[in-house]
């Protein structure tokens, strides 16, 4: 099966958007926020931060996963092969984490560790 950015935004977009998600490094202490997600194919839009301890979500700063990011991920994935997100994207993209751990936390998606 071919994954195409629009399996992608629909998966991330059936994820609770009135809830935080844990990033899926565990050295990472902030959260994510859905904000929005753009049919058919994204952006995704997104608050990150130390909410839980203290940080005000309102006041945090709304940042996009791109259109070209999603369809690069998308890309890359072939069922049943683990991917590097970091090497797909050339450790470029500040969101690549957030794109990771949101996709962890969908049901199409799993983590696995060497």
């Amino acid at each position: 099966m071919n994954i195409t950015a629009s399996n992608i935004i629909n998966e991330i977009d059936r994820l609770n958007k009135n809830v935080f998600y844990n990033y899926i490094d565990p050295a990472n202490r902030g959260v994510i926020k859905i904000v929005r997600v753009e049919r058919p194919e994204g952006p995704i839009y997104i608050k990150r931060g130390n909410f839980l301890s203290g940080g005000n979500v309102s006041n945090a700063k709304e940042v996009s996963i791109s259109v070209n990011m999603i369809w690069r991920v998308a890309n890359a994935i072939q069922e049943d092969i683990p991917i590097n997100i970091d090497r797909i994207v050339g450790a470029s993209y500040n969101t690549r984490s957030v794109l990771e751990s949101l996709l962890a936390h969908t049901p199409a998606f799993y983590i696995t560790y060497p």
